[in-house]
């Protein structure tokens, strides 16, 4: 039984070692298969042990192609069947020798949906379609049915599937952009499984159990994303970031990061993941350094794609000697950005630097809901341009003859701090309140309504807590916090938006905000709340 990582690419380049990262172009060499018309392989430099899968190739390798010693723990096969392209990657580092940017993206996940019964789902890996992206992977002691890992189908983007099949070609699937698979097929049937792949990776099966992943679609058509990279530079070029930002594209262990930094950033490392606007910080130095050169630097996708973002632990030293940072994650800036792009009337997300369509029916469905919040009509004042937040809040209230609860934090025993509402009024309404700077601020507000009233509305010492509070008590609203008979239906929560141009709030936010406003709103509602949301103006 062998474990093979497959790939599959969109097209048939001229070399099929253009397909190999160029690092390990030169170790190539060509072997024969039954049944393949090309096949490459190359391997990694060699290590001090022998790699597990060396007796699944030795078979097919000349051995005055290899070195005395194969002993790497990563190796590559380029495979060509039927006009088609495939990447067999074997050891930890395999799929760091494939040129990424040319494969088919859902290729994995595609062919296991379509051969993974819906109950044998043993693990799936998950990203929230907002701003504020919540990454989750999720695995079961044994399979179960898809529903049991509890997806919302209207704000989650499925990232991989594994589980177990039966009768079929393979015993196990996990699929991603890859398709990890367990199968018994030696390699002289490498064609054969390739094929079969293919073959499962275009049927529509999937459609019966998991059609809705289509409301977020995988675009791989160069006719359909040059375009949609042609407006993305130009918002870039245009210094407009607004709806824009970055996010690591994969997983990450924190406790292994210790700091990030650009390519070529020697010696400046920060703690945080880095913002959009770093980046063009770091770019702008790169470009007055070229320049000093004599030469030139423009921003281009190439560069978006060449620039990398690298994360690093700190290795343990010797007292008096310098600390030495190890690389643990390293993504292209462009594998990191995400944003959106409106497109002849379609809108597109650029996710892990990957092109969706969102689905014309499904938009449809969010707006409706986003249209059908009621919209508050308390007497907030205005807010002015310069004005701060804070000082918003303490003007509002005293406007309102509210409580000012901005910044005044509830802690709980056994839980994190948390802001209860920026107003908190005598007819029970818990306003949260936000200038809108992009679709951060907005997932940063809703984030903190729906905190707030989950924990609210289920927690009676979390109510106890925010009776005692010193602004509450002073404001003597703490039987309104604390009633002898709790209901959600007698509160109100109120998303107050302070924005610089009065507009439709569909034109207001970017497609994450208006899925996060969506989820809330039906979150919220569900647990018994009235929710509205205001529009400040700003004057």
């Amino acid at each position: 039984m062998t474990l093979l990582n497959v790939y599959l690419f969109k097209r048939k380049p001229d070399d099929l070692r253009s397909y190999i990262t160029e690092d390990y172009r030169s170790r190539s060499v060509s072997l024969r298969i039954s049944g393949c018309d090309q096949v490459i392989f190359s391997f990694k430099e060699p290590e001090d042990t022998a790699p597990q899968w060396y007796d699944f190739l030795s078979s097919h390798i000349a051995k005055e192609s290899l070195p005395q010693s194969l002993t790497s723990p990563s190796a590559v096969l380029i495979v060509e069947v039927n006009n088609s392209i495939f990447a067999l990657t074997f050891g930890p580092a395999g799929r760091y020798m494939v040129e990424l940017s040319h494969i088919v993206n859902d290729f994995g996940l595609k062919v296991c949906l379509n051969n993974i019964a819906s109950d044998k789902i043993k693990t799936v890996d998950k990203r929230s379609l907002e701003q504020l992206s919540i990454h989750t992977k999720q695995q079961a002691s044994s399979p179960v049915d898809f529903n049991a890992f509890e997806i919302e189908i209207d704000r989650d983007l499925i990232k991989s599937v594994e589980g177990h099949l039966e009768n079929s070609f393979a015993k196990y699937l996990k699929g991603s952009s890859s398709l990890t698979i367990r199968t018994e097929k030696p390699l002289e049937k490498i064609a054969t499984l390739c094929s079969e792949l293919l073959t499962n990776y275009r049927k529509k099966t999937y459609q019966a159990d998991f059609g809705w992943i289509d409301n977020v679609k995988l675009i791989t058509d160069d006719q359909i994303t040059l375009p949609l990279e042609n407006l993305l530079m130009n918002k870039l070029k245009n210094s407009d970031f607004t709806e824009l930002f970055l996010g690591a594209p994969e997983i990450i262990d924190d406790a292994k990061v210790d700091s990030y930094s650009f390519s070529g950033q020697r010696g400046n490392f920060v703690n945080t993941f880095p913002s959009i606007e770093s980046y063009f910080s770091f770019f702008k130095t790169k470009k007055e350094q070229e320049e000093a050169k004599g030469s030139t630097l423009d921003l281009s996708l190439e560069i978006l794609k060449s620039h990398r973002l690298k994360a690093y632990e700190h290795e343990a030293t010797k007292p008096g000697k310098s600390l030495k940072r190890n690389e643990v994650y390293s993504w292209t800036v462009f594998e990191c950005l995400n944003g959106e792009v409106i497109s002849k009337g379609k809108t597109y997300k650029l996710l892990e630097g990957n092109w969706y369509e969102i689905e014309q029916k499904y938009l449809q469905g969010i707006e409706t809901t986003i249209n059908s919040i009621v919209h508050s009509n308390l007497p907030l004042p205005a807010m002015g341009f310069t004005e701060k937040e804070g000082a918003y809040n303490v003007r509002a209230s005293a406007a309102l003859k509210a409580a000012c609860m901005d910044q005044q934090f509830i802690k709980i025993a056994g839980r994190s701090k948390f802001e209860f509402c920026d107003i908190f009024t005598n007819d029970k309404h818990l306003i949260h309140v936000k200038k809108h700077t992009g679709a951060s601020s907005i997932s940063h507000l809703l984030y903190q309504g729906h905190v707030s009233g989950m924990l609210f509305s289920q927690e009676p010492n979390i109510r106890t807590e925010i009776s005692n509070h010193g602004v509450i008590a002073y404001h003597k609203m703490a039987g309104k916090v604390r009633p002898v008979v709790f209901k959600a239906s007698d509160y109100k929560v109120i998303f107050a938006i302070a924005v610089k141009q009065k507009k439709p709030l569909s034109k207001i936010l970017t497609f994450f905000s208006k899925i996060s406003l969506a989820h809330k709103y039906k979150s919220l509602t569900a647990r018994g709340y009235q929710v509205e949301v205001q529009i400040i103006p700003m004057k």
